[in-house]
């Protein structure tokens, strides 16, 4: 098939050439038509189509990405439950361990102010039986003549009046 040749306004037919000359040498513009007037309503007609139904699309879409959404909402909920319960198992026996703990270092600790008070005690009763036995010597009569460091026998009494006189 041929190749046609479009020509341009200023080209060499005589038709062109008329018009060309009856705009002062310029090519002619296309006449414009009543159509593009008529196109308007057509055309507002078709933007507020397309607006309705861009409206409608959007209001489809967000309804559906809510949904989704709300899915979504639902799940972490879901997984934040689990995983509360999971630590929760973690930590409980933790708790009561610590708790058991609590309750052994009161125990000893109720037993080692138990024994503080018994050793005080003992060093006490000690004390006094010392004050008591250092003052016994003092006490001591003629039927007890023993030297100053001669021993004290166990119910306080100068070891020296237990021995047989020689």
């Amino acid at each position: 098939m041929p190749r046609r040749r479009f020509r341009s306004a200023t080209s060499a037919s005589p038709r062109w050439k008329k018009i060309a000359s009856a705009n002062g040498g310029k090519p002619a513009r296309p006449r414009r038509s009543s159509r593009r007037n008529s196109r308007k309503p057509a055309l507002k007609t078709s933007n507020d189509e397309f607006r309705k139904q861009a409206e409608a699309r959007f209001r489809q879409e967000r309804a559906q990405a809510d949904e989704r959404f709300q899915r979504q909402r639902e799940l972490a909920a879901q997984d934040l439950e689990a995983r509360r319960t999971a630590v929760d198992n973690l930590v409980k026996p933790l708790g009561e361990n610590l708790t058991k703990l609590d309750r052994k270092v009161g125990e000893l600790e109720r037993v080692r102010a138990g024994a503080y008070e018994r050793v005080h005690e003992a060093v006490s009763q000690a004390r006094r039986e010392i004050v008591q036995i250092a003052a016994k010597p003092a006490n001591c009569t003629g039927r007890c003549a023993r030297p100053a460091n001669a021993a004290i026998g166990a119910n306080g009494s100068c070891a020296a009046s237990s021995k047989p006189p020689a």
